[in-house]
């Protein structure tokens, strides 16, 4: 008989047990603790579960848990850069409008981000995802503290290209080409704008 994989944790609802006491012809009445069972998928569906858990989805969360930690640590010196300019500048710039940008943007921009990685590059089954995250957040995490110069976007693109290299015939190597282009295109077209924001604003100040 093939090994049934136990990948989910369920909690039974207690139950009442009626116990016949030896000196007493009154049966007692004695609640029976929750039974907490280690069990195949298929086993924990039985309707008796006051809890049920998969293991597997457990460890989908955390690395998204971890994914989204590592993001928010790896963009907190750039809100911080916000914050300074608007105290440069002598523009009242407090964290509710700050974070408020930011959720502007997460929703005008990030939902369609994330279909894009998640699910236009390559078809990725969810061990490759979860090992896609847990990379990402690994390097991100470890990487913020020294300062270096990590984007966690390009981070979590990469860990995806990797599993498009496991996948070779099933990516979407023409998305992943105009990635490339755009990460290309992004230093330069970042210097000339800044360049000309600097000036502009060195003209209005001089």
């Amino acid at each position: 008989m093939a090994h049934r994989r136990r990948n989910c944790i369920c909690v039974d609802e207690p139950r009442t047990l009626a116990i016949a006491p030896i000196n007493s012809s009154m049966p007692a009445v004695v609640a029976a603790p929750p039974l907490v069972r280690w069990a195949p998928a298929a086993e924990c569906e039985t309707g008796a579960e006051i809890v049920r858990v998969s293991l597997a989805d457990g460890v989908h969360w955390f690395s998204g848990a971890a994914i989204s930690f590592a993001r928010g640590l790896n963009d907190t010196p750039k809100i911080v850069a916000m914050l300074l300019v608007a105290a440069a500048t002598s523009i009242k710039l407090d964290y509710f409008f700050v974070a408020l940008v930011i959720a502007i943007g997460g929703v005008l921009g990030a939902v369609r981000v994330a279909h894009t990685l998640g699910k236009k590059i390559t078809p990725m089954a969810a061990p490759e995802a979860v090992t896609a995250n847990l990379v990402a957040a690994a390097l991100v995490t470890l990487a913020s503290p020294f300062a270096l110069p990590v984007s966690t976007t390009h981070v979590a693109s990469g860990a995806i290209f990797g599993i498009g290299l496991l996948r070779r015939h099933e990516a979407d190597w023409s998305r992943v080409r105009d990635i490339l282009l755009s990460w290309v295109a992004t230093l330069p077209l970042g210097a000339v704008l800044a360049s000309i924001i600097y000036k502009l604003l060195q003209m209005r100040w001089s």
